[in-house]
């Protein structure tokens, strides 16, 4: 059911460009990509932007199955079996708020949407972003979806050379935000910079976990076994953003991480050389990850 009307969705050109959770072709590379996309090319205007990225308390409890029937009616699907709420229908649910938010670089992966606004001068900005905010609040209000603005967070994006800066919070919706440095993007640490710094460090700190981990285990498994646990559980980590982080001068970090794990996967010393158990192990360094 899911995958034919998922089929009659593309095929009918029914989706939105802004969505990105649970498509073909799309994932959360591609919204990643396109909310930096719109951030650079506001940087490149010599806008001010502030990104705000929020969050929907408890999203698939609170759809209005009503609302949602006569939603998929419009569209030409109909039938009880709809009656199935899932990832998909919910991006169906939200599918027009691109079309309310027109004026605003909107990207939305499932229950994230992330919202973008700039302005000529930090006043300006700030005054779009409450306006557009109050909008966004309107509208998830209407289809009976809670905006937690506690959880809410805005971040100033800017340039090094830039000197503007958020020095009190921004009021939106009786709530005072104050834009943070870095926050998670789905999955993923973006900063006001955009230089993935602090994704780079948040990941030093998962994988120097991990490998003391699969160093633990060695011991009691083959080589075969141990480069599954390696996959499964360090690899994924290392890869998952690797395509907007690889160029990165911090990669060297992740990269000693990278080396002392493959270390005692094979029992060697802290200074043995690995240059060869790399390719041995059929592994691929980190500086080449982010190529295939």
């Amino acid at each position: 059911m899911c995958s034919r009307l998922l089929c009659f969705m593309n095929k009918c050109n029914l989706l939105s460009n802004f969505q990105h959770g649970y498509l073909r072709g799309r994932s959360t590379n591609t919204a990643v990509y396109q909310f930096r996309s719109a951030i650079l090319h506001e940087l490149e205007n010599k806008n001010v932007t502030i990104g705000l990225l929020l969050d929907l308390s408890k999203a698939y409890d609170c759809v209005n199955h009503d609302y949602l029937l006569r939603k998929l009616e419009r569209y030409g699907v109909r039938g009880s079996a709809c009656k199935l709420i899932g990832p998909l229908l919910f991006i169906i649910y939200i599918n027009d708020l691109d079309v309310f938010m027109s004026n605003y670089s909107l990207v939305n992966y499932a229950d994230d949407t992330n919202l973008l606004y700039s302005g000529k001068n930090l006043p300006e900005t700030i005054n779009n972003t409450q306006v557009g905010f109050s909008k966004a609040y309107y509208w998830f209000n209407i289809k009976k979806l809670s905006l937690n603005t506690i959880k809410t967070n805005a971040i100033l994006f800017r340039t090094k050379q830039s000197q503007v800066i958020v020095e009190d919070s921004i009021t939106l919706e009786n709530n005072e935000i104050k834009p943070v440095k870095n926050t998670k993007f789905l999955g993923k640490y973006i900063d006001e910079f955009l230089d993935w710094g602090s994704h780079i460090d948040h990941t030093c700190l998962k994988l120097s976990s991990i490998g003391y981990g699969i160093k633990v285990v060695a011991q009691y498994m083959n080589k075969e076994t141990l480069k599954i646990v390696y996959q499964a559980n360090f690899e994924s980590i290392l890869r998952y953003g690797i395509i907007f982080y690889g160029c990165n001068a911090n990669i060297h970090s992740l990269f000693l991480i990278q080396k002392r794990t493959v270390r005692s996967m094979n029992n060697m010393r802290f200074r043995d050389s690995c240059r060869g158990i790399f390719r041995n192990m059929y592994i691929m360094k980190v500086y080449g990850s982010g190529y295939f």
